[in-house]
């Protein structure tokens, strides 16, 4: 079995709901209930799907986009999608609204009993913050049909009441509902995919063979040289 570890969670005045995925087993403080979010109905488009929610007093719409450049060969490689999370109230009046979202270590490897590495980095000079993950090298292999060689990211730009950690997922997900905040760190320690809470890029990507050898490619959007995929989540964010 595959798992996609993903989860969103939102306050609506001190009220808790989920509006994305399954958090599991979380250390809440008495007395406190973790409501589902109604889901009100989907939009599917060549470009975007979309979730229509409500949590309390609020519609929410939660948009996931996968933009289409078909005039730029670099920005339509490039492997990452947008998430807006969109509030507005029903009743007519102002709420306190806090978001969640996080991704887990099996967007790397279907084994959890693998080890991964991680780190999370804020841009100099730019509003972009970003969590990046890998397993222990593991170049041109695939088990179960999932890619072992590839490093994932979590981005989001920065700005006042963002707070952001890593960590055991269960733990990070307790502490925002508990707290409603987060509180900026990062854990250091490697561990096993099945311990980790944190948000595809592989390259080379193709290993591909000729009658002197083999040769690797890379994807188009490495014509980032200079600063690598950080310039590109900087560029990509900056679009947003």
């Amino acid at each position: 079995m595959i798992i996609l570890g993903w989860t969103g969670l939102v306050w609506v005045d001190n009220a808790l709901y989920t509006w994305l995925g399954q958090p599991g087993s979380l250390m809440l403080n008495n007395g406190t209930k973790l409501n589902n979010a109604a889901f009100n109905g989907y939009q599917v488009t060549p470009t975007r799907s979309i979730l229509r929610l409500t949590a309390g007093n609020m519609n929410i719409n939660v948009t996931f986009l996968s933009p289409i450049e078909p005039s730029d060969l670099v920005l339509q490689s490039f492997p990452f999608s947008y998430i807006y999370f969109e509030a507005s109230s029903h009743d007519e009046n102002s709420h306190s609204v806090r978001v969640y979202q996080d991704i887990t270590g099996e967007w790397l490897s279907n084994d959890v009993t693998n080890i991964m590495q991680w780190n999370t980095t804020a841009v100099q000079n730019t509003t972009t913050l970003y969590h990046e993950a890998q397993q222990l090298p593991f170049q041109f292999i695939e088990e179960n049909d999932m890619a072992k060689d590839g490093v994932v990211y979590h981005v989001t730009n920065t700005g006042s009441g963002v707070t952001y950690q890593s960590g055991e997922d269960t733990i990070l997900r307790s502490g925002f509902l508990n707290n409603g905040a987060l509180p900026n760190t990062q854990e250091t320690m490697n561990r096993a995919i099945s311990e980790q809470g944190i948000g595809l890029v592989r390259s080379p990507d193709i290993m591909y063979a000729t009658t002197t050898g083999n040769q690797t490619r890379r994807p188009y959007f490495f014509k980032y040289e200079s600063g690598g995929v950080p310039t590109a989540i900087v560029d990509f964010m900056s679009d947003a």
